[in-house]
Formats: structure tokens, sequence, C-alpha cells
């Protein structure tokens, strides 16, 4: 009871205490740095081709192991994968 009762008696002071706080508080918001676009790397690399009238296993050969062989040879590549269809 005694923090309602110094509250009901210290009113103008805790009021000045919470608009501190208030205060404060907007002005840490206002300091922050927020970056709405952080610089990200994406370590991958998309190639699509297309070869119309031509079945998958074809693709396959002609295209798709040549592309996966120069794209092998290229630093720092951990996975190199295709995806064929039709």
């Amino acid at each position: 009871m005694k923090i309602v009762d110094l509250s009901i008696k210290k009113r103008v002071t805790l009021s000045m205490i919470y608009l501190i706080i208030i205060g404060f508080a907007i002005f840490s918001f206002s300091q922050l740095k927020i970056d709405l676009f952080p610089d990200l790397d994406f370590p991958v690399v998309g190639i699509i081709t297309q070869y119309k009238g031509v079945g998958p296993e074809d693709v396959e050969n002609l295209i798709a192991r040549p592309l996966e062989e120069s794209v092998s040879a290229t630093k720092n590549v951990k996975k190199v994968s295709s995806q064929i269809s039709q």
C-alpha cells in the first residue's frame, strides 16, 4: 500500500518521472539505426534455358551437361544441380 499512498500524495513527481521515461524512450527510438535494405549475398546462380521440340534426354545431353561442366569450373562452387522437364 505504500506505493499507492506515495503515488497519491506525490502525483506530480510520479507524473514527471513517467514523462521523463517516455521522453527517453522516444529519443532512443528516434536514434535507432534501422537498415531496411541490408546487404545480402545470395550464393545461388540460376540458369534457365528453353529448347522447344526436343525431349528431356536430348536437352540433358546437349544443353544441361555442358552448362553444368562450365559452371562447375567456376571458383568456390560447392554444388551444381539441374532440373529438366518437358
